[in-house]
């Protein structure tokens, strides 16, 4: 909602409760602007807007999540593959140093030792070898020259 609407209906909120002679709190004053917000549709349009937004090209890596209740809108952007690009290809002059390439290269044997050990719980072993495969991947990249 927009500052300019909630300033309406905060003030319309106080009329309304002098005229019935109730007393005027912050919790009342919220339950007003929200049920009176609902009423006419704002969140109902905050939502169409969002999604005629997020519908136009070159948007096709955002998301949003609209509260329901007050209309707030959260917008954020989904992660890029590795690669940056679709098919999570790595990206040119990507490389790795040697340093970098045997810390990997022992994360993902232990995370492969895990994988492979019937004590580990069914969850444990899944998560290792989730983690072994996305190392492997990352080991494919080129060494960084001496």
């Amino acid at each position: 909602m927009d500052r300019a609407t909630e300033v309406k209906l905060i003030v319309e909120a106080g009329n309304e409760m002098r005229r019935r002679g109730v007393p005027i709190t912050p919790a009342r004053v919220e339950n007003f602007v929200q049920t009176r917000a609902a009423q006419e549709g704002y969140v109902a349009g905050q939502v169409a807007a969002v999604e005629r937004a997020l519908a136009t090209p070159g948007n096709e890596r955002l998301g949003a999540s609209v509260n329901t209740e007050t209309g707030d809108v959260a917008v954020f952007v989904a992660p890029t593959p590795v690669g940056g690009g679709p098919d999570d290809a790595p990206a040119p002059g990507v490389m790795l140093s040697p340093a970098r390439r045997r810390t990997l290269e022992l994360e993902r044997d232990a995370n492969l030792l895990i994988a492979d050990d019937d004590m580990s719980s069914a969850g444990a072993r899944r998560m290792a070898a989730a983690r072994a495969k996305a190392l492997t991947k990352l080991l494919a990249l080129p060494n960084q020259p001496a």
